[in-house]
């Protein structure tokens, strides 16, 4: 069996879910040209996450808090404050206690909810779009 050279590969095959990212890695390619491939390839399972978990925890209850929670538009510091004091608060807490009937799952729906928080909020991590243009500016 031949051993690859440097290279990425993702593939998954589940249900009806298919996918597959690869990427060769010679002596031309950038180490930005792999963290774009990376990002990409979290964004790809980064839903499917939520869904298959969507079959245990109510993933629209998580949605709903999180509209209730974080305002749309711009969020001055302040209100970044007061949206991440309230993520750890016991309103919280309870609230998920509605959908999660053991400590296992509330912490599991509690890093859902924090995890979408941040994105609504846009502070969630990296996109390929990111790197695109910070790569044309290097």
């Amino acid at each position: 069996m031949e051993v690859p050279g440097d290279h990425v590969s993702f593939t998954a095959k589940h249900k009806g879910w298919i996918v597959a990212k690869k990427m060769e890695i010679d002596e031309t390619a950038e180490d930005i040209d792999v963290a774009r491939l990376l990002i990409s390839i979290r964004e790809t399972f980064e839903n499917k996450i939520y869904e298959y978990l969507g079959k245990d925890i109510d993933i629209e209850v998580i949605d709903t808090m999180v509209d209730e929670i974080v305002p749309s538009g711009r969020l001055n510091e302040d209100k970044i404050a007061s949206i991440l004091a309230t993520l750890k608060g016991g309103a919280v807490t309870r609230k998920l206690s509605e959908i999660a009937d053991t400590k296992e799952k509330k912490n599991v729906a509690k890093a859902i909810l924090v995890e979408k928080a941040l994105t609504k909020m846009k502070l969630a991590e990296l996109t390929p779009k990111m790197i695109d243009k910070y790569a044309e500016k290097r």
